[in-house]
């Protein structure tokens, strides 16, 4: 690529060059060098990305868990007083089982209620 570049670059005014296929060499394997350097050092730039981040990831959770937990519970307790927590229940007299109070059958073994 570097004869080729000189070869083009020091054309005179409406001459031809000589070595310009070289550029149709070189370009291709410039770019499978390139790819397999990539290939060869992925593994490495993955590892130190990963130690990189992990922290950060860790504290950016943790702080976030820590700031939510107030208003996570509020919403929890807001929820908590609109619901009883008296359940109505109809128990079979055959197995014991408790069942929705408006069940015909009982949910085990099927005898009506």
């Amino acid at each position: 690529m570097v004869i080729a570049g000189i070869d083009f670059f020091t054309l005179d005014f409406f001459e031809s060059p000589k070595y310009f296929y070289l550029f149709f060499i070189g370009l291709p394997l410039l770019a499978i060098g390139f790819n397999l350097t990539s290939l060869g050092y992925g593994s490495k730039l993955a590892a130190y990305q990963s130690r990189e981040m992990a922290p950060v990831a860790k504290d950016t959770f943790n702080y976030l868990a820590n700031e939510t937990t107030g208003s996570i519970e509020k919403i929890a307790q807001a929820a908590q007083k609109g619901k009883s927590t008296v359940v109505e229940a109809k128990q079979c007299g055959n197995c014991q089982e408790l069942n929705k109070i408006d069940a015909k059958f009982c949910n085990e073994c099927g005898k009506a209620l």
